[in-house]
């Protein structure tokens, strides 16, 4: 009788402690378990945009991170919070993407652009990350812990672009009062256009897109 062979282990995921992505978790120099943890949230994205958040589960996560198991249930032994530190992980970059941006702009103008073209960036650079979101977007509208979390990301977001958009305002010697519901405005056209362009066969490439979105945000600020 032959004997069994045995299930083949599987492939460790390479850890790379240059990876930007670990600078959103840690202050830091990441330990080898840090990065292991960093390792399973990468393999939980790929996951959830492989075969929704549904049908991730601590199985799938271990063979795309290269681990077993009981090694992703070591790190993160409640599922439920390691889909919440995926997505919070997106949206940590995503973030990370606009202040870095906006830092470098030197006037308001500028700002505005970099606020505005991060979010495309951010989409181009982690395609892995967008039906996370999506799919975040999704749970939020009928789960309340998911809803409480998309509230303040987007009022968050909200605020720092109000700041930019009062600044532009003042600089084109228009009242700030509207600052707000501009800067709602654009967040909202920027949210329904990367929302069309991971969701159908868009007609227009991104950066068309982009380009568009740039214009009515600029149209909405000097109330042409």
């Amino acid at each position: 009788m032959k004997k069994k062979a045995k299930p083949k282990a599987p492939k460790k995921r390479k850890l790379d402690s240059s990876n930007p992505m670990y600078r959103l978790a840690f202050d830091i120099q990441p330990s080898k378990g840090d990065q292991r943890r960093v390792a399973v949230l990468e393999a939980t994205l790929e996951c959830i945009a492989l075969y929704g958040i549904e049908g991730t589960n601590f199985e799938s996560v271990g063979k795309q991170a290269g681990m077993l198991r009981a090694h992703v249930a070591y790190y993160f032994p409640d599922f439920a919070a390691l889909i919440e530190s995926a997505i919070k992980f997106v949206v940590a970059n995503a973030q990370r993407i606009t202040v870095e941006n906006v830092m470098r702009a030197k006037t308001s103008r500028e700002r505005l652009t970099a606020f505005i073209e991060s979010a495309f960036e951010w989409a181009e650079k982690y395609p892995n990350h967008v039906p996370v979101v999506l799919q975040f977007y999704s749970y939020a509208a009928t789960r309340k812990e998911y809803r409480k979390m998309h509230t303040e990301i987007r009022t968050m977001g909200a605020e720092r672009l109000r700041a930019i958009v009062e600044a532009e305002l003042i600089f084109n010697h228009k009242s700030p009062e509207k600052a707000l519901s501009i800067a709602l405005l654009i967040q909202d056209l920027m949210t329904g256009s990367l929302l069309t362009l991971g969701t159908c066969e868009s007609r227009f490439p991104a950066s068309d897109v982009k380009a568009r979105v740039l214009q009515t945000a600029f149209s909405l600020v000097e109330n042409k």
